[in-house]
Parts: C-alpha cells; sequence; structure tokens
C-alpha cells in the first residue's frame, strides 16, 4: 500500500453509523462455541508434553476474541449496537471496530472502542499472508481486497475507525482505505460484494458501504453522498 495519504477526511454521513450488526451475523456463518454437556465416554488422561485440554464452553455462550463474555459485558454491547449477541466463537479488533468469526475474515464493523476483555489474537483470523493490522494477521480475502486498491506488502500497520492505516509504531497514516475504494469506483457506477454479503457500490463519485442484519431483514452500513 503505497499511495499518497489525502488529509481530507472521508465525508461519510458517517462512519459512526456503521453499525454493521455487531457480532451478529447468521448463525450458519459462525462456528458454534463448544457445548458443555458431558461426554458420552471419559477422556483419555493427557499424554506428557501434550496441551491441556480446552474448557467445555456452554453453547449459549458468546466468545470474543477467545474469552467468553460475561453477563454484564455482554449486556453492555448489546445496549451499545442495540442487537443481540448471537452465540458463537468471533473476533473484534477495539482500534478499527472490525469484527468476524473466528477463522475468517472481516464481516463488517461494530462502534470501535468496545471492552471485550480480551486483546485481539494475531492468528485470531487465520491469515497467511503476513499483513497485519492492529497486531491481527489479515486472511486472504481481506488481503485480495486490498490488493484492488494498491500494492501490499507483508507487515504491520494499524488501521483506525475512520479508514486511516499507517505504519505500526508511526503516528501519520500514509493512506485512507475509504478514500482509496472512492478513487478506485468513482470513475463509473459498479459494486462488489464479499461472500458474507457486505457490499460497495459507487455511483458518480459517492461510495455506499452496507452489510446485511442479523435478521436478513434491513442493512446497516454508511455514504458519503
Amino acid at each position: 500500500m503505497s499511495l499518497p495519504y489525502r488529509r481530507r477526511p472521508l465525508r461519510a454521513r458517517s462512519l459512526s453509523l456503521c453499525l454493521w450488526a455487531a457480532l451478529a451475523v447468521p448463525a450458519a456463518a459462525a462456528p458454534e462455541a463448544r457445548s458443555s454437556a458431558a461426554p458420552s465416554a471419559a477422556p483419555s488422561a493427557t499424554t506428557a508434553g501434550s496441551a491441556p485440554a480446552e474448557p467445555a464452553v456452554a453453547a449459549s455462550a458468546v466468545v470474543v476474541n477467545g474469552r467468553v463474555l460475561d453477563g454484564a459485558q455482554r449486556q453492555a454491547i448489546e445496549t451499545r449496537t442495540g442487537l443481540p449477541l448471537r452465540p458463537g466463537r468471533w473476533w473484534y479488533d477495539p482500534r478499527s471496530g472490525l469484527w468476524g468469526a473466528e477463522g475468517q475474515g472481516a464481516a463488517g464493523f461494530a462502534p470501535a472502542g468496545m471492552d471485550v476483555g480480551a486483546p485481539l489474537p494475531p492468528q485470531v483470523s487465520g491469515g497467511r499472508a503476513g499483513v497485519f493490522f492492529n497486531g491481527r494477521n489479515l486472511a486472504d480475502p481481506e488481503v485480495a481486497w486490498l490488493r484492488t486498491l494498491g500494492p501490499v506488502w507483508p507487515g504491520r500497520y494499524w488501521l483506525d475507525a475512520s479508514g486511516n492505516v499507517g505504519l505500526e509504531g508511526q503516528p501519520l497514516p500514509f493512506a485512507n482505505l475509504w478514500l482509496l475504494a472512492q478513487a478506485r469506483h468513482n470513475s463509473a457506477s459498479r459494486s462488489s460484494a464479499t461472500a458474507s454479503g457486505t457490499w460497495i457500490a459507487s455511483s458518480g463519485g459517492c461510495v455506499a458501504i452496507s452489510a446485511k442484519s442479523s435478521s436478513g431483514i434491513g442493512s446497516f452500513g454508511a455514504s458519503n453522498c
């Protein structure tokens, strides 16, 4: 990513409106929490040198960044987003607001800065390219999308909720992803969609980004038009 940074912020209406079904996508897309029901057979003894078994998690639990949300955290997030959290295993990046299912890339945006009680694990998306945003190794589809905006090199970067991106350890951004997406798509009306249903459409310099709600009725997103 070497395109120049433009200081003027994207005049969306605005990215603060990107309440993209925070941690709440269709159950079919979410890895289910491990059931706490007793197994039918007793587990074998742990052999020397092997990792201990992962503690069982209730099927109704919401696991974020590897940690089960307690009742207070769950209620606080549901109050902030206005959406019920679906049971399952998720990741959440508090700096950018990006979230997704464990083992997958970003599925949408939630409000940034929410406390989930655990840091973002580096390999939570199963990334292999070595392109890190806020410590998370991006999944292959995310890197492929970034390459539609410009060159992408392995490295460690930060991303904020306004789309600004910079080198880890450097305070100033070198690009804004939303401006790059706008420049990429403003020559003609077009749209593209991810497998999870998130889409970007543009026409005459306007860019709209949206995703379906967990119920399948309505959508959440932002536009600079």
